[in-house]
């Protein structure tokens, strides 16, 4: 049976706006964050969802509160699972000063490329966080086979969920955009997994560009 996935990115932070690399330190929706949780929340309230998991840090918390309220009875199961990749030291740092600190081109290009692995200090690799994505993935298999679920989280995230079924391994591939509140859809059938839709943003029109 069909197993149907609609995966979601937090909405903006200030965190976001100020370029700071959150990780997962907690954060939380600016003005504009909230109202993109609203309308992804319109956007979605007909789809049937039977059940909902978010990344248990607050602004992907708070994005799929937005979306669950529309849903009377669907629970929301927070996940450290689907917390964004631990960027150890460098969580907290602004991303515009990270590009001028001699030494961390590596990190720079694994930051922006497919095939670039590293290891961060005080957090994750790339391929760590792509562990914990392909856990998650089998988890929903697990307990969730024939139903459709909602999963709220972050772009590091969505990026490795994106490599386990696309299977882009180029090192030289830029990662795929992954904007905030942006939609995208996977689904599991005849024993594996197939994209069916990415970054779609368009519940986000009226709204200002984040």
């Amino acid at each position: 049976m069909d197993c149907q996935v609609v995966l979601m990115r937090h909405g903006q932070t200030d965190a976001n706006v100020t370029r700071i690399l959150q990780g997962q330190l907690n954060s939380h929706l600016s003005e504009l964050g909230h109202a993109q949780a609203e309308a992804a929340a319109d956007y979605l309230a007909d789809v049937p969802f039977e059940a909902a998991y978010a990344s248990d840090l607050d602004r992907a918390m708070d994005t799929a509160r937005a979306v669950v309220a529309r849903h009377p009875g669907l629970e929301l199961h927070p996940e450290p699972l689907l917390r964004e990749w631990n960027l150890g030291v460098l969580q907290g740092q602004s991303w515009n000063d990270l590009m001028k600190i001699p030494g961390l081109q590596k990190l720079q290009s694994a930051l922006a490329k497919e095939g670039v692995d590293c290891q961060v200090p005080g957090g994750e690799s790339k391929w760590d966080l792509q562990a914990r994505a392909d856990r998650f993935l089998e988890m929903l298999l697990e307990r969730h086979c024939g139903q459709t679920i909602l999963v709220v989280t972050h772009a590091g995230f969505l990026r490795r969920i994106f490599r386990r079924v696309v299977g882009i391994t180029d090192e030289c591939n830029l990662l795929p955009r992954t904007d905030n509140a942006s939609i995208h859809r996977i689904i599991h059938r005849e024993g594996g997994w197939c994209l069916t839709g990415w970054n779609d943003i368009s519940h986000l029109r009226h709204l200002p560009k984040s």
